[in-house]
């Protein structure tokens, strides 16, 4: 757990110093500098003189003030061991290690690097970035899009076992019952040079060609992707539904730990149903056809609805026979009222008993599932995935591991890190695009860091000025 000791020192900057044992590596070396830097100084007046510019090495310089202590945050969670212990690729080690390598990506999605190539203006040019990682300088996105390029089959096997290993380590430590909403969202590619591309069904975008990504999610405070599986765009969307379970559950310790399966109308079928009341999981599944829900809805009276909101409604429907499955199923009707006006029915489907929950509280319960679709979309943004580092299938499958595990690291960086600063409500796209565009600087005293970051900027005052610790004007 880190140390910090708070204080303010200048009037335009904060500082937040946290002590550790720093694994100091000189970025370049004395006799190096003659070599990549001339020797005269370089400087150009612009506006008549008015204006003087040089270039300086910015080596007390941090693109991201944050960067640090979620780097370092990372490194006492152990979030770093399993990469290090069990990544294996097939190329060789020259001046940096798949591991090293490993780092950079991930710290480039912590700073939201858009592609590849931002790693060389938002991480390359400041040698304090380098020293925090440990290595000589940052490699440039070359080096990064060919360590990408090399992953097979089997290290992406070895990258689902550094996932898995971090949810049930880190994130999912204590042994207890939890729900998990499985969904899948579209990701769509332009041209033709994506390995495995397929035209499928993506919301909107009718006829493109990508990829499907189907993911299990824990919607806890700080919610969590506990599955993830990476499919050509053709394939049917609810083929990964058993495996998202099933990697889900093997994390949490058995089936037994799934407390409720929450899931779209794409799984809402007899088949799955079936599967869910044979193995005796609970389920909340939207039902698939919205034409059952109607005429349902016909054997219902006006006072069989219970009021929701202005446009929506709820209505108990008693147990149901449902297509292609033997049993009878509780069935929930909903009735909305669009911005034209117009009634639509859909329906619940749930082995929950009414008993245990009420028509009202199901359908606030399977709003969850709504709440974290648009985080998905938002999540999607906020580390930039619908930009693919690379072309080749494998790779994209890495690259999506590695940006659900650092989804995996913010949630928790929020959860305890930075837990009653007020900055753990924040969404993912106001931490990669703001907290983590926050500048800062580097000053090294003996076994101490100081961190100053910027003293009028909102979040960094509410990160110090919330702290246990307290804040000393020493101007």
């Amino acid at each position: 757990m880190l140390c910090l000791n708070l204080c303010c020192v200048k009037k335009n900057s904060l500082t937040c110093g946290f002590k550790y044992q720093q694994e100091r590596h000189t970025i370049i070396r004395d006799e190096e500098k003659s070599e990549s830097f001339p020797s005269v100084l370089l400087e150009k007046k612009v506006f008549a003189g008015e204006i003087q510019v040089r270039l300086d090495r910015f080596s007390d310089f941090l693109p991201s003030g944050f960067l640090p202590l979620l780097l370092k945050f990372a490194a006492k969670e152990g979030y770093f061991k399993p990469f290090e212990k069990h990544l294996s690729l097939p190329m060789k080690s020259v001046c940096y290690t798949p591991f090293q390598k490993m780092q950079v990506l991930i710290s480039s999605i912590l700073v939201n690097c858009n592609c590849i190539k931002d790693i060389n203006h938002k991480l390359k040019p400041y040698p304090q970035v380098a020293e925090i990682l440990g290595v000589k300088q940052i490699p440039d996105q070359s080096t990064i899009n060919r360590f990408l390029n090399s992953f097979d089959v089997q290290s992406v096997a070895d990258l689902e076992i550094i996932f898995d290993l971090l949810l049930e380590e880190l994130f999912c430590r204590k042994k207890e019952k939890r729900i998990l909403i499985a969904d899948a969202t579209g990701l769509v590619v332009f041209g033709d040079k994506f390995q495995f591309a397929r035209k499928g069904y993506f919301p909107k975008k009718r006829g493109n060609k990508g990829y499907q990504v189907s993911l299990g999610i824990i919607p806890e405070k700080q919610p969590k992707i506990s599955a993830l599986f990476l499919d050509s765009g053709n394939i049917p969307l609810d083929l990964r539904l058993w495996d998202t379970i099933y990697q889900t559950a093997d994390t949490l310790g058995g089936l037994e730990y799934l407390e409720l399966v929450i899931a779209d109308a794409i799984y809402g079928t007899g088949k799955h149903i079936t599967t869910f009341i044979e193995m005796s999981i609970p389920f909340l599944l939207k039902g698939k056809n919205s034409k059952t829900a109607f005429h349902l809805a016909e054997n219902l009276n006006y006072n069989d609805y219970y009021y929701i909101n202005s446009s929506t409604e709820v209505a108990e429907c008693g147990l149901v026979e449902i297509k292609k499955c033997p049993y009878k199923v509780r069935t929930v009707i909903i009735k909305k009222i669009d911005a034209k006006g117009k009634t639509l029915f859909n329906h619940l489907l749930t082995s929950l008993p009414k008993e245990q929950i009420d028509c009202v509280d199901l359908f606030s319960l399977y709003n969850k599932r709504q709440v974290i679709e648009s985080e998905i979309k938002e999540n999607k943004n906020g580390l930039s995935i619908d930009n693919l580092r690379t072309s080749k299938f494998w790779g994209i499958y890495a690259f999506l591991y590695v940006a659900a595990s650092t989804f995996n690291l913010f949630s928790l960086f929020k959860e305890k890190f930075l837990a009653g600063t007020g900055l753990e409500n924040l969404g993912l796209v106001e931490i990669t695009d703001k907290l983590m565009d926050i500048p800062g600087k580097i000053v090294q005293k003996k076994q101490t860091t100081k961190l100053l970051l910027p003293l009028y900027h909102d979040y960094s005052r509410a990160f110090v000025c919330n702290s246990s610790s307290p804040i000393y004007d020493t101007s």
